[in-house]
């Protein structure tokens, strides 16, 4: 075999989680051989290795335990994403309850169960064969796919043990505005819990290292409104810098977010309060969908699509909002998402 290295020493994982987890902080574990790597590091951005040890007892029960009063059970990682999520008590006759983790989402509960009810396995993903990249239920689709290797040589007399790694992320197309890498005279802006940017006259936001190839189409997404605040705009979309080749462009709207042209929170008859007059030729909003429970009531605005010019290859995109007829203080319109489309 020579100086050939064994499948079976490499250590093979691909993880999905969603967006907002701390790219960074994959590195913390260094060449582990390890296929449990990528939970670990999730884990350390938790309070779980305050309670639970692999092997040990602590405040709460170890992996070991865990994993031997669940393992067996066909929806064990079911089980114990709504435990980290939600919290549990009485299962383990223990004084103290484990406290809910809401901000963990259930595809990153789900790499930390997988990883409590197999963390004695080493062995990692096979590296021959095929892998379906399907996203997970009750994910927004902002998340990434993180491919990463893993080996450690067994040194010698005189030198330590080698380790190296090697990760690839595969991110979404689908952007998300507030987390662009350059941003310029935009707002952060906030509707209850949805968080989003307001577009500002001659403002801009920029996504570094992004790859273009097969991308014919680009959909801005706005967020959900209800107040008629915004004048509305045009969204340039260049290549590499603010005055980069101009491969496309769009208008985004007030009736394209505010709900109100589609019935949504209209004032009573009779009310003093200001409405605006409903527009019978947009899609209909269903109420019962919009108001139900886990609705994301941004996916219910009416997107903008511009084809753009063919581009192969990394680059950086920019868009650039303008309005020549508004004033500088004056707001354009909210964006949520952005969507990089093959057709």
């Amino acid at each position: 075999m020579g100086n050939e290295i064994s499948f079976d020493a490499v250590a093979f994982s691909i993880d999905y989680l969603s967006e907002g987890f701390d790219y960074p902080s994959i590195m913390v574990n260094h060449g582990e051989a390890s296929r449990f790597a990528i939970a670990k590091s999730l884990m350390a951005q938790s309070d779980c290795r305050t309670c639970h040890n692999e092997k040990e007892k602590g405040v709460g029960p170890s992996f070991g335990q865990i994993a031997d009063k669940y393992g067996s059970n066909q929806k064990a990682a079911d089980i114990l994403i709504d435990k980290i999520r939600n919290g549990s008590s009485g299962a383990w006759d223990l004084e103290t309850a484990m406290p809910a983790h809401p901000t963990i989402t259930p595809a990153n509960a789900r790499v930390i169960a997988n990883y409590i009810l197999d963390h004695t396995k080493k062995a990692g993903l096979p590296l021959v064969g095929d892998f379906k990249f399907n996203l997970p239920s009750q994910d927004n689709g902002s998340g990434s796919f993180i491919l990463r290797a893993a080996y450690t040589d067994k040194g010698n007399e005189n030198l330590p043990a080698l380790a190296a790694e090697s990760i690839v992320i595969l991110k979404s197309p689908k952007l998300l505005a507030i987390n662009a890498d350059e941003q310029q005279g935009v707002i952060r802006d906030q509707l209850d819990e949805y968080t989003f940017l307001t577009a500002k006259p001659n403002s801009f936001i920029a996504f570094s290292n992004l790859d273009l190839t097969g991308i014919k189409a680009i959909s801005f997404q706005p967020n959900w409104h209800l107040y008629d605040i915004y004048k509305g705009g045009k969204i340039e979309v260049r290549l590499d810098s603010e005055n980069g080749e101009l491969l496309g462009e769009t208008v985004l709207m007030p009736k394209q977010f505010n709900v109100r042209y589609r019935g949504a929170f209209a004032p009573p008859p009779g009310s003093p309060e200001k409405g605006v007059e409903i527009d019978r030729s947009l899609p209909p909003l269903e109420m019962s969908k919009f108001f139900g429970p886990g609705s994301d009531k941004s996916s219910y605005t009416i997107p903008s699509l511009v084809t753009i010019s063919t581009v192969t290859g990394f680059h950086k995109l920019f868009f650039i909002f303008k309005n020549t007829d508004a004033k500088p203080e004056d707001s354009l319109f909210p964006l949520s998402s952005i969507l990089l489309k093959t057709k």
